[in-house]
């Protein structure tokens, strides 16, 4: 698809996991690095990405490389985020939810959440990023309400019925748009860690779908997975 202009850039992933954290409200977890690893290694294997694995990283080295990420993507680059660890969501005064790093506080010493990222932050911070295509993938509790809309609703899949015949029509159809899509484990729920060694529930369907390049058709939609997850009833 390189003739396809929107597509003719780089291919970038962020991906992060944590295990542990230094409140010990906290607890530590056994897969988030271990899911995170595996899937940088199947987005470089098999999709050409270049990618940035971040293991328990602190909450500025995050910000650091959203930072480096707004300032190199171009526009006709392709750029995922995935995050696995912690959650948390405050229904009350703040209004939001956050993701939990390694060195955030408990939330009796931050109350305001200072050391956390917060969605809201977060999304603003994607939206301002050059390339048109990205996607972000939150294996954390409460991810869902990062944006209650995505993919929460049915609607009409213009990619149902793709064939390796029609697949070209539709990237060039769809490529001129800007899009930022979201996939969460969860809602507002806490999410499963699984077993250890073993990946969590999210994480093992999407390397499923991901080890399959696509099946026959060679391409993977964001609607295949979702249909998957929805299935498997995480």
């Amino acid at each position: 698809v390189k003739d396809i202009k929107a597509f003719s850039g780089k291919r970038h992933a962020l991906i992060i996991g944590t295990d542990h954290y230094k409140a010990k409200e906290w607890e530590k977890l056994e897969n988030p690095v271990f899911d995170a690893s595996e899937i940088a290694d199947v987005l470089k294997a098999y999709y050409d990405f270049k990618v940035t694995l971040l293991k328990d990283p602190p909450m500025d080295t995050i910000y650091r490389y959203l930072s480096y990420y707004y300032q190199n993507l171009r526009e006709d680059d392709q750029f995922i985020i995935y995050i696995a660890g912690h959650g948390d969501f405050d229904q009350g005064f703040l209004d939001d939810g956050f993701i939990v790093c390694t060195d955030s506080k408990s939330p009796e010493a931050d109350p305001l959440r200072n050391t956390y990222i917060q969605h809201t932050k977060l999304k603003k911070m994607i939206n301002k990023m050059p390339a048109k295509q990205l996607l972000v993938l939150l294996d954390i509790c409460h991810g869902g309400v990062f944006d209650e809309n995505v993919l929460g609703k049915t609607r009409d899949n213009p990619a149902a019925s793709i064939t390796n015949r029609n697949v070209l029509q539709l990237l060039k159809d769809k490529s001129p748009l800007v899009t930022r899509k979201v996939l969460s484990s969860v809602g507002k729920e806490s999410a499963f860690d699984g077993k250890a060694g073993k990946h969590s529930p999210f994480a093992t369907y999407l390397l499923k779908i991901l080890n399959a390049r696509g099946g026959t058709e060679g391409i993977i939609t964001l609607s295949d997975i979702y249909a998957l997850l929805q299935l498997q009833k995480l």
